[in-house]
Parts: structure tokens; sequence; C-alpha cells
């Protein structure tokens, strides 16, 4: 696990590491399902970056930074799965609805700043939401996109901050 840089810059700071050992906790739990992200995680391609609020774009360029390099750096070395988490320290009580809406809001943010920095669109996906060949694209890289939060009805997608996982 690599964390490169503070991020939770902004009212009411929450420990960086409060954020990160709290992720690192609920991946490395038992009953934790999702394999992938335990294999990053064993295999240090899990990075874990922090950030205020998920409804606010105070990190939005910081986010959009890493990812950015998060995607050079994989086309440089496109081997396994890697995984670039953001969590943020808040809000803690976003029920599902307001998650999502919350959620599409940032990513719609970071699509727009790849959009300005002049990154094109991954041609190996769609950028039309009908299409079956539909992701989400920054750096040129295609991405697939888990939103985790504590009040999601799966609880496999349960956890202790917001969080936003960019696979």
């Amino acid at each position: 696990m690599q964390k490169t840089s503070s991020q939770t810059e902004g009212p009411n700071q929450l420990c960086d590491a409060t954020l990160v050992d709290s992720l690192l906790t609920h991946v490395g739990q038992p009953e934790f399902p999702c394999v992938g992200a335990k294999s990053a995680k064993a295999t240090d391609n899990l990075q874990i970056e922090t950030a205020w609020r998920l409804t606010s774009a105070w990190n939005d360029i910081q986010i959009h930074e890493r990812l950015l390099e998060w995607s050079d750096d994989y086309e440089a070395n496109p081997s396994g799965l890697r995984s670039l988490a953001v969590v943020f320290a808040g809000p803690l009580d976003l029920d599902e609805e307001q998650f999502e809406t919350a959620m599409w809001e940032r990513l719609q943010s970071l699509a727009a700043k790849d959009d300005w920095r002049g990154q094109p669109y991954s041609e190996k996906v769609s950028s039309d939401p009908s299409d079956p060949h539909f992701s989400l694209s920054f750096g040129k890289q295609a991405y697939f996109v888990v939103g985790l939060h504590p009040n999601a009805s799966r609880s496999a997608r349960r956890t202790p901050y917001p969080t936003l996982v960019f696979n």
C-alpha cells in the first residue's frame, strides 16, 4: 500500500492515517468478499489517497492529478490488478441515493478536469453510457469505479468512510 500525499486539507480534517487504516483494516477482514482488493493490497498495487468530503469539490484537482499519475504509471507497466482508492472523511450519514448522487458529482467533476486538461478518452471503451462498452476514462485509461460507504445496502460495499475505488 502506498500513500503519497495528504489530501484531507479543509475544514474538520481527519487524520490521513485514520482514513488509510480504516480501509486497510476493512479490506483485511476475513469476511471482506473482494478478492481483487485483497490481491491489490497483498501485491502493493493498492494506493490510498485521502480527501475531505465526497459532497465537496475541495480535493478534485488533487484527486485528478493522482489519477493522471496512476494512469501514466499503468501505461508504463500495464501488469496486474491495480486500485486507487480515495477515502473521504465524510459525510458519514448519506443514504444510498444521496451517496450515488455525490459519487456521480465527483466523477463528473473529475471527467470535466480530464477534458479541461485535454486528455483523450480511452480508445478501449465507449464514453456513451448507453453503450455496453461504456467505462470512465481518466488520463487515457479506462476505469471501473466502485463506490463504498457506511450506509450501503450491500454489506460488501459498506465501509467506515465514503470511498471511491478506481480499478
